[in-house]
């Protein structure tokens, strides 16, 4: 497994497309990481690590795919004051399989930190297959470990809304789309529009909607 140091604030995307990739993070003190991965037809393995306070990740996967994604990410805490958000955003067409693996331990001292996992499942098609083994493993009583998931369509109020005012229906769920994507983005700073216009085309570019 590849290993990276870092030890400033830091941003990074990376493309995972048909292979299998493993990479390790170790963040030192006072330190904020951004890590977007887009991940389409590949097995991915993340693994982060920090013994060191005052330092926060956040962690950003958008799955898309012909066939399927399987990812395995692990974090460590153990030390306090540090935070940490992981968002996974899958966007699940015909006969997809997801499977996604998270786990995290707290060690026992620990104090003063905050973990949170967002899973979200945009199903785009009829036929899909997801699994989700999220693992929490907290020996501390004073942190914050939350973890939500959820399986659904486009919200067809906020379809409906935006067909109202004269768009088509694939439009509509890109549209939406878009809106997920570009909430994740935000937290990206350093990346230029013409960037975020090419991760967003990338998505879309491999995202077939049913009718």
């Amino acid at each position: 497994m590849k290993m990276h140091k870092i030890n400033s604030n830091e941003n990074i995307i990376d493309k995972v497309f048909s292979t299998t990739k493993s990479e390790k993070f170790f963040l030192s003190k006072n330190t904020k990481f951004n890590y977007l991965a887009l991940i389409q037809d590949s097995e991915f393995n993340l693994e982060i690590q920090t013994w060191w306070e005052e330092v926060e990740w956040n962690i950003f996967l958008i799955c898309f795919w012909k066939w399927k994604v399987i990812s395995k990410v692990k974090s460590d805490i153990n030390n306090s004051e540090n935070k940490i958000n992981v968002f996974i955003l899958s966007l699940l067409q015909d006969d997809n399989f997801i499977d996604v693996d998270w786990d995290i331990k707290v060690a026992k001292n620990v104090s003063n930190s905050q973990w949170h996992l967002m899973e979200k499942n945009v199903v785009l098609w009829k036929k899909v297959k997801v699994k989700m083994s999220p693992k929490l493993d907290v020996y501390s009583q004073n942190v914050q470990a939350t973890h939500w998931v959820s399986i659904d369509k486009i919200n067809p109020e906020k379809k409906f809304y935006i067909e109202s005012r004269g768009l088509s229906n694939n439009e509509a769920i890109e549209l939406s789309i878009h809106g997920y994507i570009q909430y994740f983005l935000e937290f990206f700073d350093t990346v230029s529009d013409s960037e975020k216009d090419e991760i967003e085309n990338t998505i879309l570019s491999n995202i077939k909607i049913d009718d």
